[in-house]
C-alpha cells in the first residue's frame, strides 16, 4: 500500500513510469485514437478525462528537462494557433507542476498539408503515398527517433528515397523550405525551431548526396552544400 499516490495511477502505469528515462515518451489519448495498434505498451483509463490524467501523472514524474520541448499538443485540423477547451485544461494541469512549460503544437499534419497542395512536391508524394494516416504516423515515429531517440522506427528511408527518379537539390531545398515555414508557424522556443531543422538539413543533405553519388559518383559527394539552413 503506497501512501501519497493519486489512486488513478493503478500499478501498471506506476511501473511504465518508474521505468521511463531520457527520451521516453508517454501519450495520452482520446477514445478516438487507434492506441490498440499503435502503443507499444498501453495502460486504459477509461472514465477518466486527459487533464485529470496528465495532473496524476506530473504529481509523481517530471518533465524532461534535457530537452527544448518536453510536452506536446495536437493542432487541430492543422491550425497551430487553434486551441480547444480541452487543451487550455490540459495547459493548466501542466502548469501546475511546470509553470516554464508551454504545450507545444505536433506539427506533422501541418507540414504534410503544405506538401501536398505543393505544385513541385504533391506529385511525387501523391504517386507513392495512398494511405496519409498511416503514413503521418510513420513520420511521427521516425521523427520521436530522430530527436527523442525513441527506438520506435524501423525502416531505410535511403533506400526509399534512392528509388525516386529524377530527385535533385531544387526538391530537397524545397521541401526544406516549408519544413522550415512550418517549424517557424509552431515556434514556441527559437532553440527548438534550430534544433529541429538543422536535424532536417542533415538529413535532407544525406539523402541528396547519396543520390547524386549514385548518378555522378565521387562528383555528387558535395551535393547538399548549397541547401537553405532554417
Amino acid at each position: 500500500m503506497l501512501k501519497g499516490i493519486d489512486p488513478i495511477l493503478g500499478p501498471d502505469m506506476l511501473r511504465i513510469l518508474r521505468a521511463m528515462g531520457h527520451g521516453d515518451e508517454i501519450a495520452i489519448v482520446d477514445a478516438n485514437y487507434p492506441a490498440d495498434e499503435h502503443a507499444r505498451r498501453l495502460v486504459r483509463a477509461d472514465g477518466i478525462d486527459a487533464p485529470r490524467l496528465v495532473d496524476a501523472v506530473l504529481s509523481v514524474m517530471p518533465l524532461d528537462d534535457f530537452v527544448a520541448e518536453a510536452a506536446f499538443r495536437p493542432a487541430a485540423g492543422g491550425d497551430v494557433s487553434r486551441l480547444e477547451p480541452v487543451m487550455l485544461d490540459l495547459q493548466a494541469a501542466v502548469s501546475r507542476h511546470e509553470p516554464a512549460c508551454t504545450l507545444a503544437p505536433l506539427v506533422g499534419e501541418a507540414f504534410y498539408g503544405r506538401v501536398r497542395a505543393d505544385d513541385l512536391l504533391g506529385p511525387i508524394f501523391a504517386e507513392r503515398i495512398a494511405d496519409w494516416p498511416a503514413h503521418l504516423a510513420r513520420m511521427k515515429a521516425f521523427w520521436r527517433s530522430v530527436l527523442h531517440n525513441s527506438g520506435e522506427f524501423s525502416g531505410n528511408p535511403m533506400v526509399k528515397h534512392l528509388a525516386i527518379p529524377g530527385l535533385e537539390a531544387r526538391h530537397f531545398a524545397h521541401w526544406l523550405t516549408l519544413f522550415y515555414a512550418t517549424l517557424r508557424d509552431a515556434e514556441a522556443h527559437p532553440a527548438a525551431t534550430a534544433l529541429v531543422g538543422a536535424r532536417a538539413r542533415m538529413i535532407a543533405d544525406s539523402l541528396l548526396t547519396a543520390i547524386a553519388v549514385q548518378r555522378d559518383g565521387l562528383a555528387g559527394g558535395c551535393a547538399g552544400k548549397d541547401l537553405p539552413d532554417v
